[in-house]
């Protein structure tokens, strides 16, 4: 049984190989003579799809095409296209492992975005770096480039690439940290911005990272649901080589069960497409773990074979690489004589020109420092517009967070104002009016007393349940984790239940805790009005540089855009928030729930 196998995956192997010689001989000039009879626009958007389909599946001789069509644009001054282009080439270098080239063409695609004014696409270029950082071991900045191109895309409001840093932030805190929760909430984040834009290819990512963050914490079950949703959105959208990780993440949850028979099933299925997308790393890879998976069920001629599958794919790559490579070498030969013809014919011309580029080149010296003095100008004037715009932005920005914090403190205090006066005045006279009926007699039996004397129990309790209320007792004594616990079990109820969790509180200033405390009153008086629903959950972390408020509920939901035009609760929910600096974002859909996220960095600007 071990030859007619063997023959047939052999086959598979040379046809493969066959198809990636033809690939190989990628030959520029012929791409642009098919392209040559159409305008300019189209040859540029073919060559970017062709440039995007060598990225994913020769990235060496997508390098060569990329530096070549830069070469062009930069020739027709289309500084725009040629930024987009050096992109997807860093993209391909980081796809060859050559980092620092990926780096260098990054960051001239930035320089260029920021000469263009282009915040877009300096952010993109931002994060492609902090990819390649996290990639290369050096974490830190992988986070600070990230978290820099996230401030931008929440600036300029761009859910789509939202999405996509908020993926690679997760990625880098769970391989980095190891902190699996906060990696989670970021997938969750990023799902909630891409569903904004209805992006189903960044949805997938995201479930196919929670689902590998599954499995490492061992909920295999989870994991093969949040994979399977991943694998079926790319199955709609027929992406072929995310199907690829899909399913051998998915033969790597059925391994680890013991379930040997899907786990080979998953990883041929995962070989199918690999083999046909010319994904020969990646095919390598499946080729290794099918023989581990016939080791383990006991078939060891076909581990073998598999073994020697790997193996020659892994020779035949190599001395193909090696035949390109020598391929290069003679052409780059041949280049070099031509060059050389062209030079001494060139420098021919080069003397009878001279004289009159002498004359051209002083008219155009004295046109250019005139032009220079006047960009000069422009730009400082500029320059000086956009900081007198920014400060007068960022003063009006201050003037009105300030204004939210001196209402809010001023609440505070005369809500405690109050309270104290319910509690030592009011309190004490009910107090003594008690004290004076309880010293009465009931000489003829009447019931009356006793009523009176329940009145004014109530009258009391109404009145401590009041005053608790409007400051309560478990916040200024405790804290805000405590008082937030006392809340949840004062709320609780048969058809509502309220769990509260808490992780690394420090605790915070006195301002901010009220603040937080009282936008939880507001979102837990509005779920028990209106959303009618069974069950709150609410998570309070504090991390080294910013705390986490995250507040659910699985009601009923509604109308987010109609409620921010039309209700007030939710703008004085944002209010406080920004007045403390912070940020805070709502997601609901009629019969889907209720999510509110709120974030506060730790070190606080000044006003």
């Amino acid at each position: 049984m071990r030859r007619p196998f063997y023959i047939k995956q052999l086959f598979s192997t040379l046809s493969l190989w066959l198809l990636y010689q033809f690939v190989s001989a990628y030959n520029i000039d012929s791409l642009m003579t098919s392209l040559g009879q159409i305008p300019f626009d189209d040859q540029h958007k073919k060559i970017e799809a062709e440039l995007v389909r060598l990225r994913d599946s020769n990235p060496k001789d997508g390098i060569e095409l990329g530096n070549y069509w830069i070469n062009v644009l930069e020739g027709k001054k289309e500084t725009q296209r040629v930024a987009d282009v050096i992109l997807i080439v860093a993209n391909s270098y980081y796809r060859t492992g050559n980092y620092a080239l990926c780096l260098q063409y990054d960051q001239t695609a930035r320089n260029l975005y920021r000469q263009l004014g282009n915040e877009r696409g300096e952010a993109i270029a931002i994060r492609d770096m902090g990819f390649t950082y996290r990639k290369m071991g050096q974490n830190q900045d992988a986070y600070n480039y990230i978290e820099l191109s996230i401030k931008t895309f929440e600036k300029i409001g761009d859910h789509l690439e939202l999405a996509a840093s908020y993926n690679h932030m997760g990625n880098l805190i769970e391989d980095w940290k190891n902190d699996l929760v906060l990696a989670e909430a970021l997938y969750r984040k990023s799902i909630i911005h891409a569903e904004k834009e209805n992006n189903k290819q960044s949805i997938s990512y995201s479930y196919e990272f929670i689902g590998v963050l599954k499995r490492k914490q061992g909920e295999n079950d989870s994991a093969v649901i949040y994979l399977n949703k991943s694998l079926e959105i790319r199955k709609e959208l027929d992406l072929k080589f995310p199907m690829v990780l899909s399913y051998a993440h998915l033969a790597e949850v059925m391994d680890k069960k013991g379930n040997l028979i899907e786990a080979k099933n998953y990883y041929n299925k995962a070989l199918e497409i690999s083999l046909a997308i010319n994904y020969h790393d990646y095919t390598k890879f499946i080729y290794g773990n099918l023989s581990k998976i016939h080791q383990k069920r006991g078939n060891l001629d076909s581990a073998i074979t598999y073994l020697e599958l790997q193996k020659e794919l892994q020779d035949s790559l190599f001395n193909l690489q090696k035949t390109k490579e020598f391929a290069e070498i003679k052409a780059k030969y041949e280049d070099e004589l031509k060059e050389e013809k062209i030079r001494t014919l060139n420098n021919q011309i080069e003397l009878d020109e001279q004289k009159n580029r002498n004359r051209i080149y002083l008219f155009t010296t004295i046109i250019a420092i005139l032009g220079a003095i006047v960009l000069i100008g422009i730009i400082i004037a500029i320059v000086i517009y956009n900081k007198n715009q920014r400060m007068a932005n960022k003063e009006k920005i201050n003037q009105e967070r300030l204004r939210n914090k001196m209402i809010i403190e001023a609440e505070e205090k005369e809500r405690t104002r109050i309270a104290k006066d319910l509690h030592d005045s009011l309190g004490q006279m009910l107090a003594a009016l008690k004290m004076n009926l309880n010293s009465l007699s009931s000489a003829n039996g009447n019931g009356q007393f006793e009523k009176t004397t329940k009145i004014l129990d109530d009258t009391i309790t109404e009145m401590r349940s009041i005053s608790h209320a409007m400051m309560p007792e478990s916040l200024i004594k405790n804290g805000l984790a405590k008082a937030l616990i006392d809340i949840s079990n004062h709320v609780d109820t048969q058809h509502t239940k309220v769990n509260v969790q808490v992780e690394n509180w420090k605790g915070w200033s006195r301002t901010g805790e009220y603040v937080l405390y009282r936008v939880v009153q507001e979102l837990l008086n509005n779920t028990l009005k209106h959303a009618h629903a069974q069950k709150v959950t609410i998570e309070l972390n504090q991390f080294d540089d910013e705390i986490n408020l995250i507040y659910e509920d699985d009601g009923k939901g509604f109308n987010l855009d109609e409620s921010k035009s039309d209700g007030i609760g939710l703008k004085n929910m944002i209010n406080r928030i920004t007045s403390i600096n912070g940020h805070i974002e709502f997601d609901s859909k009629s019969g889907s729930g209720f999510t509110a996220i709120i974030s506060i960095p730790l070190k606080q600007e000044k006003l």
